[in-house]
């Protein structure tokens, strides 16, 4: 029974942030009822509605984690127009940055790939935009999931959430 709890409040609370998420940002970038949604926020919430506790849902590997991932994909873009290059070079820097930071968040990589598979501006009008809605959908989802988790008795953020407390073995 506490399972069939569990998996019902991390379904309905990744199902209703992620489309607050989308709808909140459609409101605030484009001033619109339009969903502005990463696709990417679909894996975090999983993480912050299902997983709330491990170290990959924490405030700090979501919002830095797709921070640094919108900035390595936009970076590789400028480094190289060849396509199968800059995936690799966006992901392998995503992932290396996010260690050092200590804020890896495995959707990130989704992140990255879909800035620099997208194409300089084609996902959205520009590269700023590109950053802020990337960073608000970030933001929107990790305070919706605090709210939610808070009203669903699970604690959010977790204490114990770290990545690799003893990093001497990196």
């Amino acid at each position: 029974m506490i399972a069939t709890r569990r998996i019902a409040r991390a379904s309905f609370g990744a199902g209703i942030g992620v489309v607050l998420t989308g709808l909140l940002s459609g409101l605030i970038l484009s001033r619109g009822p339009h969903l502005m949604l990463i696709p990417a926020m679909g894996a975090s919430g999983v993480l912050l509605f299902a997983a709330p506790e491990t170290s990959f849902a924490q405030p700090r590997a979501v919002i830095g984690g797709n921070f640094i991932a919108v900035i390595t994909g936009l970076a590789a873009l400028h480094v190289t127009s060849q396509p199968t290059l800059a995936v690799s070079l966006a992901l392998v820097t995503t992932i290396a940055v996010s260690a050092l930071c200590g804020c890896i968040h495995p959707p990130s990589g989704g992140v990255a790939l879909m800035v620099v598979l997208g194409g300089p501006g084609a996902l959205l009008a520009d590269n700023r935009i590109t950053i802020m809605a990337v960073l608000l959908n970030s933001v929107l989802l990790v305070l919706l999931a605090f709210v939610w988790n808070k009203i669903t008795g699970t604690p959010y953020p977790h204490p114990n959430g770290r990545w690799l407390a003893d990093r001497s073995r990196m």
